[in-house]
């Protein structure tokens, strides 16, 4: 009796596993896909701007706000390639099942993290720039 009692705890531990390791792949692809997106729409925001023209040199406060934001998405963009590379491109597509242990998730992890830092910061930056870009065209 006790025997079967530890079977069926080690079969649930083996399924309790094999879930995590599931999940763990399908939601971290999840995360990598919305990062990706909002790192696209970000890019494509700011490709848009094209009315700084007429502020003659009041552009350069715009031009500076625009540098800080190419420079946070291309941090952002970095990382997401860099967890692209290190943790799904192996993991998911080559089987490679060690990049799903604890320590190299966390590791992993620190790439989600920073591309939605920089993402957040670029954000913000966007916004200073559609803030300022209002305000110029009050003024004028």
């Amino acid at each position: 009796m006790p025997e079967e009692i530890r079977k069926d705890k080690m079969d649930s531990e083996n399924i309790h596993d094999k879930l995590d390791g599931l999940l763990s792949k399908y939601i971290s692809v999840w995360l990598w896909s919305i990062l990706f997106g909002g790192a696209t729409t970000l890019t494509f925001s700011l490709a848009s701007i094209r009315a700084y023209e007429k502020w003659g040199s009041l552009s350069l406060v715009i031009s500076m706000f625009m540098i800080m934001t190419i420079v946070f998405l291309l941090i952002s963009w970095v990382t997401l390639f860099q967890f692209l590379k290190r943790h799904i491109i192996p993991g998911i597509f080559l089987g490679d099942n060690k990049v799903f242990e604890k320590k190299v998730r966390q590791t992993n992890s620190k790439y989600l993290t920073w591309s939605f830092m920089s993402l957040i910061a670029s954000g913000i930056f966007r916004l200073i720039i559609e803030l300022v870009k209002n305000f110029f065209d009050y003024l004028l």
